[in-house]
């Protein structure tokens, strides 16, 4: 991705990293195959995604990595995707100081959910639960086109923090 990148444009100026795939269950579902799955996108797809773009971004060079607001908030049978979205947001903070030094600068968003048809179908008890009763329902209905601004914003200089 990151070479094919380079040899099309002719250098890299920012990774921007949506990587994700979700997880409902409760704990006692919870396979090894789950975690491995789930750990494997979130954080080592998004993880390693970085150390490729890192090797040829320049200093003013941006990195964009997906978090969730379940990382922050209790969501109802949502543990295993919370912890690898959590997993991201720790290594945003640890790795903000090393690419500091070289000058580039990285971030998370922590998105809601978003009303796609999979998960209306696979979660309506979540739906009412959380949208509703947790009052999320607007967070969900706008965090496309909050996405979208979130990921444009960090690709300014002007935003160097978030």
């Amino acid at each position: 991705m990151v070479t094919s990148s380079i040899e099309k444009y002719g250098q890299l100026d920012i990774l921007v990293s949506n990587a994700g795939i979700e997880h409902f269950g409760k704990l006692e579902e919870i396979t090894p195959q789950d975690f491995e799955r789930v750990f494997s996108v979130n954080v080592a797809g998004q993880l390693f995604a970085t150390q490729a773009a890192a090797r040829y971004l320049p200093s003013g060079g941006r990195v964009v990595l997906t978090s969730s607001v379940s990382a922050q908030i209790s969501v109802f049978y949502h543990t295993l995707y919370a912890a690898s979205k959590a997993a991201v947001s720790a290594m945003v903070r640890n790795l903000a100081p090393e690419l500091g030094e070289r000058g580039i600068t990285i971030n998370a968003i922590a998105p809601g959910g978003t009303r796609r048809q999979i998960w209306l179908k696979k979660t309506p008890s979540y739906i009412h639960i959380q949208l509703y009763e947790n009052r999320l329902q607007r967070l969900c209905s706008r965090a496309r086109h909050h996405c979208n601004e979130w990921y444009s914003q960090r690709k300014s200089p002007r935003q160097s923090h978030f």
